[in-house]
Order: C-alpha cells, then structure tokens, then sequence
C-alpha cells in the first residue's frame, strides 16, 4: 500500500514467492560459499530479505515461514533450519557485512539522509499530493542508491523534515493536514 514503510505479506501465492525469492545463479554461489546448512540459509533469508525490503529483519523469525521454506527448498533443505541459525554476535555481523558487499547496498550515511531530505524538499515535495506519495518517493530513492532503509520512525521524521521545509507554507500546510503519520507523531 502507498506510503507504508515496506513489510511482509502474511501470505504469498506460489508465483509471488518466485518473483521475490528465487535464488539467481550467482546468489547461489554466494550462498554456497557459507558452511553448515543453517548458515547457507540463514544468509538466503537474509540476502532475499534486504532485496525484497530493503533492510534486514531483526530476526528469521520475522520472516514468514512461507518464505523460509521456499528459499530452504531451493538449498535442497527438508526443514526450516533458521531457528538454528544465530541471531546476534560476530557470525550474523559477518555475514551482513558480506550480503552488502555482494550486494552492493550500505547503511544510510548522514550525508545521504542529508542528500535524501534536501531532495524531497527541492524535487519531490511539489508534485508528491500527499505525505504518502512523499514517502514512495523517498523508498524509490534510497533503493536507486542501495541504501538501506532506516528504521521506520527516523524515515518518518526525515520525509516530515522535508516536507516542513517545502517553501510553499500553503502547499506544506496542505500535505501536513493530510499526513497521517504526521499528526501521530505530535501527539
């Protein structure tokens, strides 16, 4: 739905699981490169996650198991090995660190949460009708850049910053009125 920050469905249809999940070639020699099978699909999960998202979930757990087991089948596994998969500490690190670096995508600098607001305010404000349409535009951006969201509120805050700064006080008033996380937010 427009301008919701990007999550899971509860359910996916067979065809959405291999639009979004599907392991390419190279992701499987990624993948591959990984030992022990909790790890090879701890990384799928996470690597499909960031690229389906944009960022990593706090847990596999917060994944749907529809999708565990898909990327788990595609491993060759016969069960969801994600609960065996470590949650925190030097191992998960690495491996984010790795599907970044494979992946191309960073986390958001302050420079480019900068970059992102100066955008929305200058570019994006003025034809964007709504606080929701704002938001897509600011999703589209960081994913153009491969930039990894931040966490909802921080994005809330930094689109609320762009639009307050929008020259047009009319125009700003109108899409603050019409903001529903906006009015949220002040209360």
């Amino acid at each position: 739905m427009e301008g919701e920050y990007p999550r899971f469905k509860s359910s996916y249809l067979q065809e959405e699981l291999a639009e979004g999940f599907q392991l390419g070639p190279d992701e499987f020699d990624f993948v591959y490169r990984y030992r022990g099978d909790h790890n090879r699909h701890g990384i799928a999960i996470l690597l499909k996650s960031l690229l389906y998202l944009g960022y990593f979930p706090e847990t596999l757990q917060e994944v749907p198991e529809s999708v565990r087991l898909f990327l788990g089948k595609q491993l060759g596994l016969l069960w969801d090995h994600s609960d065996d998969y470590r949650r925190t500490g030097s191992t998960r690190d690495y491996h984010l660190a790795q599907i970044r670096a494979f992946t191309g995508w960073r986390f958001a600098t302050a420079a480019d949460k900068q970059e992102l607001e100066e955008r929305l305010r200058r570019e994006e404000a003025e034809f964007a009708i709504t606080s929701e349409k704002l938001l897509d535009a600011a999703y589209r951006r960081l994913r153009e850049l491969r930039v990894e969201l931040p966490a909802e509120p921080k994005l809330q805050r930094l689109v609320n910053t762009g639009l307050n700064g929008y020259p047009s006080t009319q125009t700003s008033l109108h899409l603050r009125a019409r903001c529903s996380f906006c009015n949220t937010q002040s209360s």
